[in-house]
């Protein structure tokens, strides 16, 4: 045990531990993350590793600053035994054991959304799942997590036990000197936190500055993404607007039809949103590159069309809005978790009940969940069917639920299909899957049918992609299944789990299926990007509605060839379309504070985006 007075020599001594333990957890997110992150050279690895140290600097001493300014002040109390023991247990320790802990878990919730956690992580606490049971399931299924987190803490421990500071006995002559050394000190210290000299402090977006835009999460660190986001609600901004915007971007759907030309029954429509699908995992989008998980949705989709699906974020509760009512999250905040949220949501329940529609939204979820029945509440569904319905229902037993989220994908997608039965039509009926989420688990029945090597995720799409078969099979004997449009998509896109899928391309790759079984000629595969905020105007003129609507998608029927997405990355702001000389090759911009990359023809789109979107939603605040 090193013994010393030098408590200048000491803070900075601690300072290094928590920067070089912050930096290992760092190295230990990419070696968990590797696959999602490629370099161009070696000039991009030193400035990652550049970026890293400065972020780490200011993540610390922002944390420590209490600690650190207790410490500088030139008075005898800060030698006592109890005021040390004060500063070093809940000034120094508590934080830096924070810092490592969501650093830790990032490592982790990362390869879920690819973006570094945020203040809005709290927002899910009040609206999340049976969290009781989750938190056990987690800490089981990533141990290792778990293990890499008490290393870092005997690290600390190690670092920390031989550092030793001898209370100091004789005080003459040394307020003056301390004053000074004090002065300098804090100085020191806050250089250090602001990252620098520059107007403002260290902006998450600095990243950006040390490597491509879509590997800054490797620069930033979760704890100091937390701090920066806590209570920031703000809209979107890019700092160079673009004059008259809307020649880039529309917010209106302009109806296709001045009047229904169909005088049949209207068509039902059923939207069923699977969770954590991917192109990937679809032997119909990869032409037999890999192995499908999903056999009956590659038959269903030589009957369909198929579009090349794309979601607008990366997480469920940005996945819905974006699919009902064109509306994305461009933020680090849901938008309905945003205070911009309008109590009223203009979706395809309010669209479609102009027009005599019955709407209903089934999830399997427990109900409250992520706030969805709040959030139908708000779009204009009449009916909510969760676990409680489905419990109400009939009596089941115990094998019926995943003990995690809820129902299982299979009795859940038979009890839909006999909810719709009594369901006045027209009517739009959405349902919500669940079981191809964390922890993977499947009913005991189904364990040896779906069996199979690889990420455990794809044992769950094969059950899923077998209840869709056995949910089809038994509407299609319903009187109403043929005059109704099916639109099969995904909240958001599983794991990446191969190179193809790991990049701006692929990403956000989701199915997109839109089935008619009583059209045998509306069948073929588009090369068009059709993201989730397309599909409300698709539908809107599917069916012949003579209705002009805000939305911020373009209609499929109206654009057949041209297409493209935007959604909100780790603090960038993305936008793919298609390529008109070459459909197979996708042209990609992104942009995050004063750094932007990619090709130039898309940059005003995605400046003329976000620009219109918080237009759009601080018109819609205002009216509330």
């Amino acid at each position: 045990m090193k013994q010393g007075k030098n408590i200048y020599l000491y803070l900075f001594c601690k300072v290094l531990i928590a920067v070089g333990l912050l930096l290992l957890s760092q190295l230990s997110f990419y070696l968990f993350n590797t696959r999602l992150f490629h370099f161009v050279g070696f000039a991009e690895v030193r400035g990652v590793l550049w970026g890293n140290v400065r972020f780490a600097f200011s993540t610390v001493c922002t944390f420590l600053l209490p600690y650190l300014v207790l410490n500088l002040m030139p008075f005898r109390y800060r030698w006592k035994k109890v005021y040390r023991f004060f500063c070093e247990t809940l000034l120094y320790y508590v934080p830096v054991i924070a810092i490592l802990a969501v650093n830790t878990i990032d490592l982790i919730y990362f390869q879920f959304t690819y973006r570094r956690m945020s203040a809005d992580m709290f927002g899910y606490m009040d609206v999340g799942g049976d969290m009781g049971s989750l938190v056990p399931l987690f800490l089981r299924d990533y141990w290792y997590g778990v293990v890499l987190f008490i290393f870092f803490m005997f690290l600390l421990y190690k670092a920390c036990v031989k550092l030793h500071l001898s209370e100091r006995k004789h005080f003459e002559h040394v307020l003056s000197r301390d004053t000074i050394r004090m002065i300098v000190g804090l100085a020191l210290v806050v250089w250090l936190a602001r990252g620098g000299i520059q107007p403002q402090w260290l902006p998450l977006s600095s990243a950006a500055r040390y490597c491509q835009l879509k590997n800054s999460a490797l620069v930033t660190n979760s704890a100091y993404s937390i701090l920066r986001t806590v209570g920031d609600d703000s809209l979107p901004e890019v700092r160079v607007t673009v004059r008259n915007p809307e020649q880039y971007i529309t917010t209106q759907h302009t109806a296709a039809y001045a009047e229904p030309t169909d005088s049949l029954m209207p068509k039902n429509v059923v939207i069923i949103v699977l969770e954590s699908f991917s192109q990937e995992y679809m032997g119909c989008y990869n032409y037999g590159a890999m192995q499908s998980c999903t056999p009956f949705l590659d038959s269903l989709s030589h009957h369909a069309m198929l579009y090349d699906g794309r979601s607008n974020g990366k997480k469920s509760i940005e996945g819905l809005p974006s699919i009902l009512a064109s509306l994305p999250t461009m933020k680090e905040t849901p938008i309905t978790l945003s205070r911009w949220c309008p109590d009223s949501i203009f979706s395809m329940a309010r669209l479609l009940g102009r027009h005599g529609y019955t709407s209903a939204f089934f999830h399997n979820g427990y109900n409250g969940v992520l706030g969805f029945d709040e959030m139908c509440r708000r779009m204009g569904f009449e009916h909510y069917f969760g676990m409680n319905e489905f419990s109400a229902a009939a009596e089941r037993d115990d094998e019926d639920y995943d003990g995690a989220w809820g129902v299982y994908d299979m009795p859940f997608l038979q009890f839909m299909g006999q909810q719709m039965d009594s369901l006045a039509e027209p009517f739009l009926a959405v349902e919500f899957t669940a079981s191809s989420h964390h922890p993977y688990k499947l009913p005991q029945k189904y364990e040896e049918l779906f069996q199979r090597s690889g990420h455990p995720l794809l044992h769950t799409v094969m059950y899923t992609d077998y209840a869709l078969r056995c949910f089809f099979d038994s509407v299609s004997r319903q009187p109403w299944y043929n005059n109704t449009l099916f639109v099969i998509t995904a909240d958001h896109p599983g794991q990446g789990l191969s190179r193809g899928y790991n990049d701006y391309d692929g990403w956000y790759s989701i199915p997109m299926m839109f089935y008619m079984p009583s059209d045998s000629n509306y069948f073929g595969q588009s090369t068009r990007i059709m993201q989730q905020l397309d599909i409300m105007p698709t539908l809107a003129d599917m069916l012949h509605l003579p209705d002009s609507f805000p939305c911020m998608g373009v209609s499929a029927v109206q654009s057949p060839d041209d297409g493209f997405q935007v959604a909100y990355g780790n603090g960038f702001y993305f936008y793919l379309s298609n390529n008109a000389a070459n459909p197979s090759c996708h042209r990609v911009a992104a942009i995050e504070g004063p750094y932007q990359e990619g090709y130039d023809d898309n940059i005003k789109p995605l400046k003329a985006f976000v620009q219109l979107y918080s237009s759009i939603l601080k018109t819609n605040s205002q009216k509330r």
